[in-house]
């Protein structure tokens, strides 16, 4: 029987078997797995040669023996899992993440106990002692294969850690959008009511004057006894534009802080000079987080705290 279907089981077995490696790229569709099919066809081969040399068995640690085992069933597992990825179910970005840092991690971790051993093992069994010259380009390759691959695993990262900077900041730039909407429409209610507060106010305030005074009611006893009605009126007129202020304040704010965020990254990618960068990612940091001036409530802060720390990390 088979060590590779011994460890992996013969349903993962039949699909080690008959997998077509190219299918699993999914090369022109938007979720493909271009980035790590070098590495599943890696694995795939080194597999293979174990498949096809089952007294490299005798030549490994027990621990290693049983880590390998582990991560050839994790690594089917995954396979399986990819030949059933279905982009329109679930959350397909997160799945075919999932499946590609699963891939890379089998991959690093195979290749720190097994990947560079079973080639130098075939070399070995399959050449003279003439040939050792052969077998050290072998090994220098495969040094360099190794490099490369972490060279290449490095710029995945990079990028993955860029393409989740502009995630975060397109996400963060919608939310001031809605708050910003969310606040305009609450002013407008409240600047809506105001004026009809206003105009209500005008309207008994004429009626007390015209109306009343027509029947001879002295100015005296109106003032007194409209006094307190008054002052209640214009408190509750005066709270109902104060409202209007403070929507309109904060959507300026949240207005402004989405066009930072946006305009953000253009002018941080039109430098390469890390001190300019720097002071915008201040100023950045000072227009989120500082309340500033709008002109509707002055809520002028001396110094954001923000900025105060990132000043004392540029000293």
């Amino acid at each position: 029987m088979s060590k590779i279907k011994e460890i992996v089981g013969e349903k993962l077995y039949d699909l080690y078997k008959n997998t077509d490696l190219e299918s699993l790229k999914r090369e022109g569709q938007a979720h493909n797995f271009v980035d790590v099919y070098p590495l599943i066809v890696e694995i795939f081969d080194a597999m293979k040669s174990l498949d096809e040399n089952p007294d490299y068995w005798n030549f490994i640690h027990q621990a290693d023996s049983v880590n390998i085992s582990t991560y050839f069933r994790n690594f089917m597992s995954v396979i399986e899992r990819i030949n059933q990825f279905d982009p329109t179910q679930g959350n397909p970005n997160a799945d075919r993440k999932s499946f590609e840092d699963q891939i890379r991690n089998t991959y690093n971790e195979l290749n720190k106990i097994f990947l560079p051993k079973i080639d130098i093992f075939l070399l070995k069994k399959q050449a003279s002692l003439s040939e050792t010259a052969k077998i050290s380009k072998k090994v220098r390759d495969n040094v360099k294969f190794i490099e490369d691959a972490k060279n290449q695993v490095g710029g995945l990262l990079k990028s993955t850690q860029e393409a989740t900077s502009k995630t975060g900041i397109s996400k963060f730039a919608n939310i001031f959008a809605q708050e910003s909407k969310n606040k305009k429409g609450t002013a407008d209610k409240w600047l809506a009511l105001s004026i009809i507060s206003v105009i209500g106010l005008a309207i008994y305030i004429y009626f007390l004057i015209t109306v009343l005074v027509g029947l001879g009611i002295d100015y005296t006893y109106l003032a007194i006894s409209n006094t307190i009605a008054l002052t209640i009126s214009s408190y509750v007129i005066y709270q109902f534009f104060r409202n209007y202020n403070v929507n309109m304040h904060l959507h300026t704010l949240n207005k402004h802080r989405e066009n930072s965020l946006k305009t953000f990254e253009t002018f941080v990618k039109s430098t390469d000079d890390d001190k300019i960068k720097d002071a915008i990612l201040v100023q950045a940091t000072k227009t989120i987080f500082d309340a500033g001036e709008t002109g509707f409530v002055n809520s002028r802060l001396s110094k954001n705290p923000i900025e105060l720390i990132m000043n004392r990390n540029n000293e």
